[in-house]
């Protein structure tokens, strides 16, 4: 299975890589992406998550963006069609994998915690925690850098874009590298992952302001309240700004955006 392989890529490549080091190259792991890439159909619910870290561990953050969104959100919007039958649960646990591993770039190689965070062009921010030898550590980037925080244990050692840094009690900021655009591979027609065209907005309402949403300001004016759960939410049932809303003087308006 395809997802076999992806998932070899990324889990073998830890496990060995404690003893042996880098044990698939870069050229390795392109060659194998894009090759099976344009010949499976991926009809596996596990497929999408694996494809997410690779893909952003080659520099192609918007398809990782978009298999990123596809295991998220399988069965809240019953991609396979087969939701009533019963959770993804495996699907879904991949999504912090997703998250964590593709876009955040972590690894645990050679007895120490690596991270190569990037973004794509549609994300303005990524915060995860994570647990590690008995440390807790706080990643946060928004695309241009990171900082890295301690939040409890003893100071340790980590990678940052394969730079060396020691994590103590003050937080270290450090710049992303630049990394050059490299075409997407193809997949079959027809089984390509839905792309992710719109952007996360956040509206903030200051206080004193007009409290009438602006359509205009967001994009295409169509979105769908996913995130937003709030009982002052401004999205009516068919994703769109009430005219009626009433929105606190202080709210933050998250809203996730679905693709076209």
């Amino acid at each position: 299975m395809y997802d076999d392989v992806l998932a070899a890529l990324h889990t073998l490549a830890e496990s060995l890589g404690e003893r042996f080091g880098d044990v698939f190259a870069r050229e390795q792991k392109a060659q194998n992406f894009a090759y099976y890439e344009q010949l499976t159909v991926r009809d596996s619910s596990l497929s999408s998550g694996p494809q997410a870290v690779i893909a952003a561990e080659l520099g192609h953050l918007d398809l990782a963006h978009d298999y990123l969104g596809e295991t998220a959100l399988i069965d809240l919007d019953d991609l396979n069609h087969n939701t009533a039958d019963g959770l993804h649960l495996a699907s879904l646990a991949s999504t912090w994998t997703a998250v964590v591993a593709g876009l955040g770039g972590m690894r645990a190689t050679g007895g120490r915690l690596s991270f190569s965070p990037r973004l794509p062009a549609a994300l303005t921010r990524l915060a995860f925690r994570v647990r590690y030898r008995d440390r807790r550590i706080g990643v946060t980037t928004d695309g241009e850098t990171a900082t890295y925080r301690l939040f409890a244990g003893d100071p340790l050692p980590l990678r940052h874009h394969g730079t060396e840094l020691e994590l103590g009690a003050e937080p270290v900021t450090l710049p992303i590298p630049h990394q050059p655009a490299e075409p997407p591979p193809s997949q079959p027609p027809g089984r390509e992952p839905r792309r992710r065209k719109i952007e996360l907005r956040a509206l903030q309402i200051p206080e004193g302001a007009n409290r009438e949403p602006n359509e205009r300001a967001v994009r295409d004016g169509k979105l769908r309240d996913r995130a937003c759960r709030c009982r002052h939410s401004p999205l009516n049932a068919a994703g769109r700004f009430s005219r009626n809303a009433r929105i606190p003087s202080r709210m933050s308006v998250v809203v996730a955006i679905r693709p076209k």
